[in-house]
């Protein structure tokens, strides 16, 4: 039973861009408002020490001294650790100081980063690893064999409950050294996505910091990447410093991956900003250098005032999840009523101003086995026979949770008019990014009991393969083992999910996911809103940052010109 719910649970993972879950809700241990110093760092014993802040001698990295910028994100985060991490303003975070395995290239295919090189056994259940050398943490312990499986037996052990690696969990039996820098993952089927999925986990933490133990892993940050912590207040600002013996810029140890020596910024304090007029005032008035999550319609405002807007088409979904264990939502004729009583194309232009796209599939067209199945025709009288042939003619009254951004929050009021037109009276509940994660994410009651009837968020796969995002679906995936949010179960789904898993073949997997795609359309356990498009803004003093189609920001390459 624990190996089939391991391979049903390969199937998920909660990458979320705007949904997310984490068992952390206390990041510091402190009352909100005080603040945790970063604990000081060893310099690895190969590398010149210096006073901080400067360029130490023999460093490669000749980025400015006073090259300290602002960035602006829409919430605060719940957690520092990679292996409870699952919602943007974490990732961003995450990706200044941890590395991957591998990673991809802007063709989506595979680049190596913490590892040089990869072979897969014939039967599909072995792969071993080259692993980078003359790389380490920013306390000085050096990333090896033994570092990288201190890592995967962390994430391994189900006793930790993590929120964030339940595909790395589910498809990993167990890590072996084979010599300081080699090792073998065994996994315990045939996985197709393994290498995307590591690709997507920047979560290697030092062995240090490991056995330090929990408490020390809601606070500190020690990493391999460009960047350390240097100080956080809850609610306030995350402050990281540059690391200038950064193994990335010597193109001897990083070769291909190398950076460039001016590529980066002195400090960059991130502070979240919920409301988005704020953010955009900010970067305007050049309080702050970067700003997370702009709405089309505030483009032309923002390029009036000087500042330059980044544009990403996304492989992110805007959801509405119903609750399908609880109440009237138990009920596909209800769903499918709601679905058809949002006119969709309305929703994109009002709160977007047209810059998003409606879905025809749970998956976006740019995910591998992608199928369409067709727009759900906004038809309001049909709803209302749907209600009524389920039993509510008289109307019903839900609830529904989401984010309190300014974004979406609109988007909330604008679906609870449309459902008024139906008579279904829908009460919405806004709250913060980190508590709206906890509260969903880590939920483990009875489905019936949770207290959502619809959760208003979206969804985007950093794997870039159609097992994240259908996975999700399973029934091995309702929170907090997964985030199923819509507590969907079907045996013959749960069946397909598996079988997509374990494929090979391309076509296979196509036919697979296809069979999936459409048990979801018909049964409607969720109902894809929208295709996003990620949208920041930044100063001046930038040049060269990017987005990446989950809403990332992409900092490598990006440079302070003042």
């Amino acid at each position: 039973m624990k190996r089939l719910l391991a391979l049903l649970l390969a199937s998920v993972m909660a990458l979320a861009v705007f949904a997310g879950c984490t068992a952390d809700t206390n990041v510091d241990d402190q009352p909100d408002g005080t603040q945790t110093e970063a604990p000081s760092n060893e310099e690895p014993a190969t590398t010149p020490s210096g006073d901080e802040g400067d360029a130490q001698e023999g460093s490669l990295c000749t980025v400015s001294e006073d090259s300290d910028i602002v960035v602006l994100n829409y919430a605060d985060i719940s957690t520092f650790f990679p292996a409870n991490i699952t919602q943007s303003t974490e990732y961003l975070l995450a990706s200044f100081a941890y590395e991957s395995l591998c990673d991809f290239n802007e063709d989506m295919s595979i680049k190596y980063v913490l590892a040089t090189g990869s072979e897969v056994s014939e039967d599909g259940l072995e792969y071993t690893f080259t692993l980078r050398e003359g790389v380490y943490f920013s306390d000085g312990a050096p990333w090896n064999a033994e570092a990288c499986k201190a890592n995967f037996d962390l994430v391994l052990d189900e006793s930790n409950a993590f929120m964030g690696v339940w595909m790395l969990s589910g498809a990993i039996e167990s890590c072996e050294v084979v010599d300081e820098y080699t090792i073998k993952l065994h996994l315990y089927a045939p996985y197709a996505p393994l290498l995307n999925v590591l690709a997507s986990y920047n979560g290697f933490v030092s062995p240090n910091l490991i056995e330090k133990g929990e408490d020390a892993w809601k606070n500190e940050v020690v990493g391999t990447g460009q960047y350390t912590l240097a100080s956080y207040t809850s609610g306030e600002s995350a402050v990281y410093e540059l690391n200038r013996n950064y193994w990335g810029y010597d193109a001897e140890i990083a070769g291909e991956n190398a950076i460039a020596s001016d590529a980066g910024f002195n400090s960059i304090t991130v502070r979240p900003v919920a409301e988005e007029s704020t953010r955009i005032a900010m970067v305007l008035s050049g309080e702050a250098d970067i700003i997370n999550s702009v709405t089309a319609t505030n483009i032309p405002n923002i390029e009036a005032g000087g500042a330059t807007v980044i544009q990403q088409p996304g492989s992110t979904i805007g959801y509405l999840y119903f609750n399908c264990q609880k109440g009237a939502l138990t009920d596909a004729r209800v769903r499918k009523a709601i679905a058809m009583a949002i006119d969709v194309d309305s929703l994109i232009n009002v709160v977007y101003g047209g810059a998003n796209q409606p879905c025809d599939s749970v998956l976006v067209p740019s995910i591998t086995s992608y199928k369409s199945m067709g727009r759900i025709e906004y038809d309001v009288e049909a709803a209302k026979a749907l209600l009524a042939e389920a039993g509510y003619s008289d109307g019903l009254t839900l609830v529904a949770w989401e984010e309190n951004d300014t974004t979406d929050i609109q988007r909330g009021e604008f679906i609870q008019q449309q459902l008024e037109q139906i008579g279904i009276t829908l009460e919405i509940y806004p709250m913060e990014s980190g508590i709206l994660a906890t509260r969903v994410g880590a939920f483990d009651g009875d489905p019936a009991e949770q207290e959502y009837d619809l959760y208003i968020r979206g969804y985007g796969t950093d794997t870039y393969d159609p097992d994240e995002m259908l996975g999700r679906y399973s029934t091995a995936a309702f929170t907090p083992a997964g985030s199923n949010y819509s507590f969907y179960s079907n045996p013959e789904y749960d069946a397909l999910i598996e079988q997509g898993a374990s494929a090979t073949d391309q076509a296979e997997r196509d036919e697979i996911y296809a069979q999936a795609q459409e048990i979801l359309w018909e049964e409607m356990p969720v109902f894809p809103l929208h295709v996003n498009t990620w949208i920041a803004a930044h100063g001046s003093r930038i040049e060269n940052l990017t987005y990446t189609s989950v809403g990332d920001f992409n900092f490598n390459g990006a440079r302070f010109v003042g």
